[in-house]
């Protein structure tokens, strides 16, 4: 399908992030500074150089992180409105408004702390849209971090001893 090495680097590094942040133990894992991303876009640069036999510059494994964060967030927030459209959007509410309950909060208190939204309206397709544009900035950036850090440590190991 792929045929590019850095295609595949990308997509591998973005299916991992994806894979980390979706499933419920592992995905706490982000909680921490977004770990998932950050070993997402390591991982980019590590199965690059795997595969191709070459190192990636600083900016070079900087790119490659950011795309793969891109497509993680991406098909995570695919697969997160996949399992929404499963659940129904009827239930969340239910499970939103039995939680208020069980805290001492009504139904106004969360439509006011929403801007006056309900359930239903902030998974509309602006604001999933929106969501879906500042997440994959978000994670871009710290799969970046992690793109860098391999790209660093190929170049400490590419250059010759003693210099």
């Amino acid at each position: 399908m792929f045929q590019d090495i850095k295609t595949k680097a990308i997509v591998f590094g973005g299916l991992l992030s994806a894979g980390i942040s979706v499933f419920p133990v592992i995905s706490m894992i982000n909680l921490i500074c977004c770990a998932g991303f950050i070993i997402g876009g390591y991982f980019t640069v590590y199965y690059y150089h795997k595969n191709s036999g070459t190192f990636l510059s600083l900016s070079e494994g900087a790119l490659a992180g950011l795309l793969s964060g891109i497509v993680g967030s991406l098909i995570s927030l695919i697969f997160q409105m996949f399992v929404l459209q499963m659940v129904g959007l009827e239930t969340l509410q239910q499970e939103i408004e039995s939680t208020m309950t069980q805290f001492g909060l009504n139904q106004s208190d969360f439509q006011s702390s929403a801007g006056g939204f309900s359930p239903a309206e902030i998974f509309s397709f602006p604001w999933v849209l929106i969501f879906g544009i500042l997440s994959s900035l978000i994670f871009g950036a710290f799969s970046m971090i992690g793109g860098m850090i391999r790209a660093a440590q190929d170049t400490d190991r590419a250059r010759p001893a003693g210099n």
